[in-house]
């Protein structure tokens, strides 16, 4: 024996050494359900120990902990080697293939990727089991997060006002319903942004009904745990609070007489209001009282703006179109200060007054306009922050948006070069330039350029199909066309907040940096989601189609790097 000792002595002591560490491991009292595995490792390390690579470990995984940096010898996780359950997070090692498995509804788990369908969304770990989701099919009760199955379907037990639901027996009221994500309730009754990242909430209770505070009443108060009507001068945060024809102002429940609120004031019946009118879709006014848009289903109600011919207005602010004269809305008359065309019968001038055009229908680019007819370019817009006017009740200027007319392309009307959006006025109508005639810009020529830019031309285009001079000499054939471009032009600034025409230069050149910035993918994305920019971009489709003009992708290429096309849209 003693002699077999020598001979094979380095493989007996690897033979003792690894038979005592069998037997640690097998004798072992560790607790499996905590992280710091007492056992030995393969090399000596324990499941905590700190390691840097998985031959280390007895469970083969040595892994970057929690701080992003300390390496240790941890469980595997499901789809990980194994050759005992002790090696798993799950502590479930499938033997005959040596690989951990993902626990089942109830295993062990201490994280949701533990538990098998999780890919799915069906299962989650909770307290280091693994149960199965709200909305998601179920046997038991025991089987779900929330420890309720109904119907074969987990559900969140029944849950008080504001909190979040799928269905509505998850809810105390009985009803789960569509919320506006800020009309959710604080205990005092206030609004709130709701819980939960659904929009399904449980609603308020009804008159009546048990409550623990305001928050959970539809209406009226929380007064000795049930959900009672308010009364005249009861403290209210939110207009809902106040019942029957009462209103919440001035943080106090009161019921106004009729005829007594003006424009824009909470209300709850129209008699209550000047203008006869409580709405729910409102007009909305800028800080200089200028119309903007009018908003549907907002709360709370509120008095409806006077229209002309109703009385009892302190301002112009408190028409819905008109002038405040004398206590009484009406569109004003030739002489009038204005603010904005629709204050007047006709228009409204660039120094404030209303007046009438001279002549009718020949509105040039940049004057005002309330319809296409009225304007040369038969293209009446509106522009954001377009017309410098004098504020109403002072000299100071400001910025106001209002309607005005377009440029005019080539074929149409004009009093003036600057009526033309292309080309030169000649004769009362935009046309292009011949060659050797005086000529301010490259829109003005028939040739697309200027003299001055003509030395910089480089030869002849080998496809003179995609030449920009001659898809722009196209274009300029066909007004219907140039004018659907100019709207998609403008609605693009005014809608996207991006103006294609500033990269060129006053003198007609064009700005190298500016044209590396145009719009960004994700901006042009963006903008397409603006329902006026898809239905202009439809129109410019549409009359280029009507004309045989196809811009594919080479001469879309080609648009784009030339300055004589650009400089030609160019307002």
């Amino acid at each position: 024996m003693i002699s077999f000792i020598k001979k094979q002595g380095p493989k007996f002591a690897l033979l003792l050494l690894a038979s005592q560490l069998l037997t640690a491991v097998a004798a072992s009292p560790f607790d499996l359900d905590s992280r710091a595995l007492v056992s030995r490792a393969r090399g000596g390390k324990y499941v905590g120990s700190s390691c840097q690579v998985d031959s280390e470990c007895y469970s083969a995984s040595c892994a970057t902990g929690d701080d992003g940096v300390t390496r240790t010898c941890q469980r595997q996780l499901p789809g990980g080697p194994c050759f005992e359950n002790s090696n798993c997070d799950t502590r479930q090692c499938d033997l005959s293939a040596g690989i951990c498995k993902a626990s089942a509804v109830n295993g062990l788990c201490t994280n949701y990727y533990d538990c098998d369908g999780w890919e799915q969304g069906t299962v989650t770990c909770q307290n280091k089991k693994c149960k199965i989701q709200d909305s998601k099919a179920c046997t038991q009760s025991n089987q779900c997060a929330s420890g309720f199955c109904n119907n074969k379907i987990c559900r969140r037990r029944p849950q008080a006002p504001n909190s979040p639901c799928f269905v509505d027996g998850e809810c105390l009221s009985g009803d789960c319903a569509a919320i506006t994500a800020s009309q959710c309730t604080n205990p005092d009754g206030s609004f709130a942004y709701c819980p939960g990242t659904t929009d399904q909430h449980c609603t308020r209770y009804a008159l009546g009904h048990s409550c623990a505070n305001n928050g959970e009443c539809q209406e009226g108060f929380c007064r000795s745990g049930k959900c009672v009507a308010s009364k005249d001068g009861d403290a209210c945060s939110e207009q809902y609070q106040c019942t029957g024809p009462s209103v919440c102002g001035n943080g106090k429940c009161y019921t106004p007489s009729n005829a007594t609120l003006h424009p824009n004031d909470v209300c709850d019946i129209g008699s209550q209001c000047l203008s006869g009118r409580c709405v729910t879709d409102q007009l909305q006014k800028d800080s200089y009282g200028v119309n903007t848009v009018t908003l549907k289903n907002q709360y709370p109600a509120r008095c409806d703006y006077l229209a002309n011919g109703q009385t009892s207005c302190r301002s112009f602010t408190d028409c819905s179109t008109g002038l405040c004269q004398s206590g009484t809305c009406n569109l004003g008359k030739d002489g009038d200060r204005c603010q904005v065309n629709y204050q007047c019968e006709n228009l409204c001038s660039s120094d404030g007054v209303c007046y009438t055009p001279a002549k009718s229908n020949a509105q040039g680019q940049g004057e005002p306009c309330k319809t296409d007819d009225q304007c040369l370019s038969r293209s009446c817009l509106f522009k954001y922050d377009s017309v410098t006017r004098p504020r109403l009740g002072s000299d100071f200027p400001i910025g106001v948006s209002d309607t005005s007319c377009g440029g005019s392309v080539i074929g149409q009307g004009c009093r003036v070069d600057g009526d033309c959006s292309q080309g030169s006025c000649s004769n009362g109508t935009c046309s292009l330039l011949s060659v050797g005639a005086s000529c301010e810009g490259n829109t003005q020529c028939d040739t697309g350029m200027s003299p001055s830019r003509a030395s910089e031309t480089s030869t002849p285009p080998e496809d003179p199909e995609n030449d920009p001079g001659n898809i722009l000499r196209r274009l300029a054939e066909t007004p219907e066309a140039m004018a659907s471009i100019m709207k998609l032009m403008t609605v693009i600034k005014e809608e996207g907040g991006i103006d294609i025409g500033q990269a060129v230069r006053e003198d007609g050149s064009v700005d190298p940096n500016a044209m590396g910035k145009r719009p960004s993918m994700f901006e042009m994305a963006r903008m397409m989601m603006n329902g006026k920019i898809r239905d202009a971009v439809k129109e410019v489709h549409a009359e280029l189609m009507k004309a045989g003009i196809e811009l594919t992708p080479e001469r879309v290429s080609a648009i784009l790097q030339a300055d004589e096309l650009i400089r030609g849209l160019k307002k």
